[in-house]
């Protein structure tokens, strides 16, 4: 594969991750707003779970480098989350809003950690 062919698959798994991810964050947001629910966190969890789902599918036509693409720029689904409930700037349901920071960080660190072993073995 040439450097032209990873860069683009690449880009996708980026593209892939900023449209999911601002889809569920701000339309999950909306949704829970609307409902009158403080903010909880699981449409940004299963955003990334979709992320990585997606990103595993395309990259069997593809190559890995859509998932490490994808994960490149994830952490800012949990830092997002983290500002949330630090600043409190909305409502916030403390216990799902908890659970859904350590689900998030626990995917993105797990999905870097796989990636920086096949860095360092050299098999990507």
């Amino acid at each position: 594969m040439n450097d032209a062919s990873c860069l683009r698959h690449f880009f996708v798994g980026i593209i892939l991750l900023l449209v999911i991810q601002t889809v569920f964050m701000l339309g999950g947001y909306m949704v829970e707003k609307a409902m009158g629910f403080p903010v909880t966190g699981v449409p940004s969890a299963i955003g990334l779970t979709l992320v990585l789902v997606l990103g595993i599918l395309i990259s069997r036509r593809l190559s890995e480098y859509v998932v490490l693409g994808s994960f490149t720029l994830a952490f800012l689904a949990p830092l997002i989350l983290f500002l949330t409930v630090f600043f409190k700037v909305v409502p916030v349901n403390m216990p799902w809003a908890k659970g859904s920071l350590i689900y998030l960080a626990l995917l993105t660190c797990g999905v870097w950690t796989y990636f920086l072993v096949k860095i360092v073995r050299g098999r990507l």
